[in-house]
């Protein structure tokens, strides 16, 4: 018989911590792409006012991109997995208050823009968590296999979601899917609870105590946004982010609808395909190329072949796109060639967003990681209405052609960029033995 002191081993394989949250993550996402669906589908059927809705986007669009610039230092001063747990209580909150408000057909619109503000903070404070919660005490082999997956789940999401969502809608009412939301967000909760992951744990970086004095508290707030500029490496690369994520975003979001509604020879549906190819692409780089490609080149040679191939799929759907403009009879073959473009495209983004994903994470130490994630996410963002409203100027006064040939031009400019950014390329270039906490050297020399 055994003594009290000796432990008998579990014979049962427990889930990593990782892999939970991937799940959980993935199962949020595509239920928040449901959810965001079903709720613009009921504002526009009680308000009949696109403009009111519009709105309230706009509000949830600037609440998104404040809460990542300034409350990611909250889960580098708090427990990741309180924070993380509270966030999906939060939004689950907020989605019991407007499924009460749809059953009841109550629409006061100043009660569901703070709902909808609510919620959004609570997805845009809990997004990075994920991550950061997931790599804590993790290997280096875990972490990039973990962001890999991530990449995979994100643009499975992409895809699958708005199906899902359309699917959902057709069959049910739009407060059957909120309800559906609610249900999903408070199994995501019991699962943290269930599984520990919601404990006093926390990193032995943490911030210990909070600084005193408003002007030290107020320095804490901004810090995600000082440390991109502290760190030469982190601001080459958030600035190509910003610039591509500026010049991509209203090429599906504006340039492909105007597009296919002035021309009556593309059907609707082409609207879909553009972006269901782009995100094929990238869902197939990120579940399996990436991976090989990473193991035979390494970080270096991986960015520096997926900005060049990013830059020529772009170059070649303008170069498709003039021609389909020249030669009418072609246009159905060469608008082929485009969207088999916007393939290449998609995975050759995808490799490039793993890659930096990784090289960030992993050089990042854990008591300032999420604030960084966060204020790149916040960066980001904040390009995506500069991008829109130049998009929409140039397309009123010089046409498609030019706009997206401007679009191409800023993608010109990350390729430039990226091999005049000494420092970005330096990191990449780093053996996994040097990458983990690189960044230390810029945080504790400032």
């Amino acid at each position: 018989m055994p003594s009290a002191d000796v432990q008998v081993p579990c014979t049962r394989k427990p889930v990593k911590k990782s892999s939970l949250i991937l799940w959980i993550m993935g199962a949020a996402q595509l239920s928040e792409a449901a959810f965001r669906l079903a709720v613009a589908w009921w504002l526009l059927r009680v308000t009949k006012s696109p403009e009111a809705f519009g709105s309230m986007v706009a509000i949830s669009n600037l609440a998104m991109t404040l809460s990542h610039a300034f409350l990611g230092w909250i889960a580098d001063r708090y427990p990741r997995g309180i924070v993380l747990g509270f966030c999906y209580a939060l939004d689950f909150s907020c989605a019991i208050s407007l499924l009460l408000m749809a059953s009841r057909d109550s629409h006061h619109l100043v009660i569901v823009a703070l709902v909808l503000v609510l919620g959004t903070i609570a997805n845009s404070v809990g997004g990075p968590v994920h991550t950061s919660l997931a790599m804590e005490g993790a290997e280096s082999a875990e972490k990039q296999a973990f962001i890999r997956h991530r990449a995979s789940i994100s643009t499975a999401s992409m895809i699958v979601g708005p199906l899902l969502s359309s699917a959902l809608l057709a069959w049910l009412d739009a407060i059957v899917v909120i309800a559906l939301h609610a249900v999903v967000l408070f199994a995501c909760m019991l699962t943290l609870l269930r599984c520990a992951l919601v404990s006093a744990s926390h990193s032995q970086n943490a911030v210990e105590t909070l600084p005193s004095g408003l002007r030290s508290r107020l320095e804490l707030v901004f810090s995600g946004i000082r440390l991109i500029f502290r760190i030469p490496a982190e601001r080459g690369l958030s600035l190509q982010s910003m610039i591509s994520n500026m010049a991509t975003f209203p090429i599906f979001v504006i340039l492909v609808p105007f597009i296919v509604k002035s021309d009556p020879r593309l059907p609707i549906w082409s609207i879909g395909l553009c972006s269901a190819s782009f995100g094929m692409g990238a869902l197939a780089s990120s579940a399996w190329l990436a991976k090989r490609l990473l193991i035979s080149t390494g970080r270096y040679s991986a960015a520096s072949i997926s900005r060049s191939i990013l830059f020529a799929s772009w170059c070649a759907v303008l170069a498709t796109e003039v021609m389909a403009a020249k030669y009418i009879e072609l246009a159905h073959q060469l608008h082929i060639m485009s969207i088999l473009a916007l393939l290449c495209a998609g995975g050759a983004f995808s490799i490039l967003n793993i890659v930096v994903s990784q090289s960030r994470a992993l050089a990042t130490p854990d008591s300032y990681r999420n604030r960084l994630i966060s204020a790149n996410s916040a960066l980001v963002t904040a390009t995506i209405p500069v991008g829109s409203y130049g998009a929409g100027t140039l397309l009123q006064h010089v046409g498609f052609l030019w706009t997206l040939a401007c679009a191409v031009g800023l993608m010109g400019v990350v390729l430039m960029l990226y091999w005049l950014d000494s420092p970005s390329r330096k990191l990449l270039a780093l053996p996994d033995s040097e990458l983990p906490e690189a960044y230390m050297t810029f945080l504790k020399s400032q």
